[in-house]
């Protein structure tokens, strides 16, 4: 298997659920063929041979393609979560935007290095909680 990228591009929030099944479909067809692997070599004469061995190694890339499409599926909708739980409301939406791009006329350094601080708080949540996934999966 070839080099994985990590791609990202926009979409219309309203695509986003069939955009996401598309994935889902995606990792349907390579768990189906690593179930037929299983089933060939379930039924196997000499499963200690090439052709086995073969039949091991196309389930085990099969599911690891099943794999990356789920992961892919479960950023969208981590993404999708933090996104519908975030700031809605426009008047801090706002208040964010002039702060970013510097509207505001007095900066408070205390102010933004709580800002700051706050950043860093979610992000080391965030990820603590993607370091913890693939624990979970793996006791599973």
């Amino acid at each position: 298997m070839g080099q994985r990228v990590n791609l990202q591009y926009t979409i219309d929030i309203d695509d986003l659920p069939e955009e996401t099944r598309n994935l889902v479909v995606k990792a349907y067809m390579p768990l189906k063929e690593a179930t037929e692997c299983l089933d060939d070599l379930r039924e196997c004469k000499d499963l200690l041979s090439t052709d086995a061995l073969n039949c091991v190694d196309n389930a085990r890339q099969n599911l690891m393609n099943v794999d990356y499409a789920l992961q892919d599926v479960q950023n969208i909708i981590k993404g999708y979560l933090a996104h519908v739980s975030g700031v809605n409301e426009p008047e801090q939406h706002q208040q964010t935007l002039d702060s970013m791009y510097g509207t505001q006329s007095n900066i408070n350094m205390d102010d933004l290095e709580a800002r700051l601080n706050n950043f860093k708080e979610t992000f080391n949540t965030i990820e603590n909680i993607d370091n913890e996934e693939p624990n979970q999966k793996q006791s599973t």
